[in-house]
């Protein structure tokens, strides 16, 4: 029923949901140090989960994404993260780029046990009762783990977002223009 509501809503918002994955697609995220210097304003982010630090890098172009699509979208994250780091990097998002809300719509290994054990992604998991909804879209950087009927025809595969590996070359990424 709950479902049902949610894309009423959706619907009378005249809007579909982007179902967003987090590492490597919109962000790179480490928690090895590796000598890399502070973080600056236009570099990375820290924050904490679970008493480890990580180091963020959000995927260059992310505040056009958001305020190209959010007219059009309501974002969900949906990612094989734990989802006290989900819900640490969507408030990063958040408070980092101007028209990015998710308003709590977080899908994560928490929320779908079998999610972390089988590496396998479904729309129907994110929108219960639904199939998987019509109105939905999902933005990732992998295909293969996406698995439920349909799901595919949906997919926008981006390339992996690596910054963190080659630091020293600059960030030249473009890949949420397109």
């Amino acid at each position: 029923e709950m479902a049902q509501a949610s894309l009423k809503r959706l619907r009378s918002l005249k809007r579909f949901s982007l179902v967003l994955d987090l590492d490597h697609t919109l962000l790179e995220c480490t928690m090895n140090s590796r000598n890399l210097p502070p973080p600056k304003s236009d570099s990375y982010h820290e924050i904490t989960v679970q008493g480890r630090v990580h180091r963020v890098r959000l995927r260059p172009h992310l505040d056009e994404f958001f305020r190209c699509l959010s007219p059009l979208y309501e974002s969900t994250i949906y990612t094989h993260g734990s989802r006290e780091y989900a819900l640490a990097v969507a408030d990063l998002i958040e408070k980092t780029v101007s028209c990015a809300r998710f308003g709590g719509r977080i899908v994560s290994r928490d929320d779908a046990p079998d999610l972390s054990a089988k590496a396998e992604k479904r729309l129907d998991r994110a929108f219960p009762g639904l199939g998987g909804t019509a109105s939905s879209f999902i933005v990732d950087d992998r295909y293969d783990v996406w698995v439920g009927r349909g799901d595919f025809d949906r997919l926008f595969l981006v390339e992996p977002y690596k910054y963190f590996d080659r630091i020293d070359h600059g960030d030249q990424d473009s890949q949420l223009l397109h």
